[in-house]
């Protein structure tokens, strides 16, 4: 059973104040089960990870219930977890690994289909992924484990969404690797500082947050036209009010790109490093952007 990253495509900062978000499974990095003909190649993580998991099982009323003495054993003859998903990208590494801890432990698993259950599902996973990163949302793990095209936030429940036909698009979708790890918290807690201003905070609820939704629309929709459109006028926008988010080395070609029209560029999760996300008409400037920063296609 192979695990895929999740990439957020559209809602990152706004879900926080109300929009709508649109992830998907990237099946271009994941991991996977395997055994290390060497103990001593174990993951010491997993190992720690497992105590986490066995000091929740102690408690009165666990979140999730796990078969912690098979995966002690399992990791005791040397199972790890392979991955690909690069670590502080956004791409959902831990997520990718507490969806396969959960799927393969869990003893009484929501199934994937079973959306009634879902708050619960992504409630169960989020408290497992806090190991990672000392809160979280669940949304990574969640992605991970449905494997489908998910649609968050809003004022309607979690749902899964058919994913559009994505042949012959009359654009190519790109991740933009800035080279530069990067932590989510400290990014989020600037979002909620600006946040307090209520000029900024306008803006981003009457400008940005309608923009986000029309562009989830336009996605769903096979709208490709409106999308570029949209995805132009977001990343105009994040220039303008998340200006901090955007690592600097990144900065000059965002800007070249809001100038030129030739391409737009956006955040992929909170920024500050891992991959930007962005979209061209042209393959030619792809090829020139690949000059200056490793470049993967999402849909090929």
């Amino acid at each position: 059973m192979k695990y895929f990253a999740k990439l957020l495509l559209f809602g990152e900062y706004t879900i926080i104040h109300g929009s709508q978000a649109l992830a998907i499974p990237f099946s271009r990095f994941k991991g996977a089960w395997r055994y290390a003909p060497d103990k001593k190649d174990r993951q010491k993580n997993l190992v720690a990870f497992a105590k986490y998991l066995s000091k929740g099982m102690d408690s009165k009323n666990p979140i999730v219930q796990l078969d912690i003495d098979l995966l002690e054993q399992d990791l005791e003859e040397g199972l790890y977890f392979k991955s690909n998903i690069p670590v502080g990208y956004g791409l959902g590494s831990s997520g990718a690994l507490c969806a396969a801890v959960y799927d393969r432990y869990a003893l009484d698993p929501y199934h994937r289909k079973d959306a009634k259950n879902y708050p619960e599902l992504k409630e169960s996973l989020a408290w497992m992924e806090r190991f990672f990163h000392g809160s979280s949302s669940g949304i990574d793990p969640f992605i991970c484990y449905l494997k489908q095209p998910v649609l968050l936030g809003g004022k309607r429940p979690v749902r899964l969404r058919k994913f559009p036909d994505t042949e012959d698009l009359p654009f190519h979708l790109f991740l933009l690797n800035t080279g530069k790890a990067r932590q989510t918290q400290p990014l989020v807690n600037l979002f909620l500082k600006n946040y307090e201003q209520k000029k900024y905070c306008k803006k981003i609820e009457k400008v940005l947050v309608p923009t986000v939704e029309e562009a989830i629309d336009n996605f769903l929709k096979e709208e490709w036209k409106s999308l570029i459109k949209r995805f132009r006028e977001i990343s105009e926008l994040q220039w303008t009010y998340f200006r901090d988010m955007i690592p600097d080395t990144v900065a000059p070609l965002w800007k070249k790109g809001i100038e030129s029209g030739d391409f737009s560029l956006k955040l992929c999760g909170a920024g500050g490093g891992g991959y930007m996300l962005g979209l061209t008409k042209d393959t030619s400037v792809l090829k020139k952007l690949e000059k200056r920063f490793p470049i993967e296609l999402v849909f090929e």
